[in-house]
């Protein structure tokens, strides 16, 4: 947890819940927000509407024609009873390429259920993900011991909780949807683990898996996005000693 990919791994669950209607209200306005400022998200949202604008274009097409065969087929029956000897009327022309269009409508609409299928199952495992990593921070804020950040940015308000090797850090009153990074420092300042993460609503709220080396953990505002160099960059939000872990 904590990297860009498991940000957007969140937020592409969301799209499928926001494509079906199911998102609250807080967590709509949360998305739409994203989706203002992600082309991804947003083409994504646009490719799962386009599914379910296609299945329901197929699944329409189908009632057409399965009512079509059904009236030709009463008006044979009607016909064969006035007139057993008489010849069945013409079927209509390309009627008889029907049974091979509804097999290939039948293909087309199972393969488009199994995408829905596999993207709703993605869907629930990120958001299973995503409460169980809540539960494990909450588990740790509740029994975890508390480490006294050094706050290098006026106005912003901070907590960390430690249990065993994880971490809870919460970060409050910072500008909202920016990218910090967050380093993990050795006792000779070397950088051992590094990822960035983006501000939801002004805060970060993030479970760390500290490494075994780590002395210290530095939250930065780095001008790149992406591409955290081997050093921390931009101005410091905080800085918190980490004690050595217990073998």
């Amino acid at each position: 947890m904590g990297t860009d990919a498991d940000e957007h791994r969140y937020f592409e669950g969301m799209a499928v819940v926001h494509v079906l209607g199911g998102l609250d209200e807080s967590d709509g306005r949360v998305f739409r927000s994203h989706l203002l400022e992600c082309s991804h998200c947003r083409a994504k949202v646009g490719e799962l509407r386009a599914l379910a604008h296609d299945l329901a274009d197929v699944e329409r097409d189908e009632r057409r024609m399965r009512a079509a065969k059904a009236i030709e087929t009463k008006r044979r029956e009607l016909a064969d009873e006035d007139d057993e000897e008489a010849e069945p009327p013409p079927a209509p022309p390309g009627f008889r390429y029907y049974p091979r269009l509804m097999i290939l409508i039948g293909v087309v609409l199972l393969m488009g259920l199994a995408v829905w299928n596999f993207t709703l199952r993605g869907s629930l495992s990120s958001q299973q993900e995503y409460v169980d990593n809540l539960g494990d921070a909450a588990e740790v804020s509740r029994l975890g011991t508390d480490i006294e950040p050094d706050l290098h940015m006026a106005d912003v308000e901070a907590s960390i909780q430690r249990r065993d090797d994880q971490l809870v850090l919460l970060v409050t009153e910072l500008p909202d949807d920016a990218v910090h990074g967050v380093y993990q420092l050795d006792a000779d300042g070397g950088v051992v683990d590094a990822y960035p993460i983006r501000s939801t609503q002004g805060r970060i709220y993030l479970l760390v898996s500290l490494h075994r080396d780590a002395r210290e953990l530095v939250v930065t505002q780095p001008k790149a996005s992406r591409g955290l160099s081997e050093q921390p960059t931009g101005p410091r939000v905080l800085e918190a000693r980490v004690p050595a872990q217990r073998e």
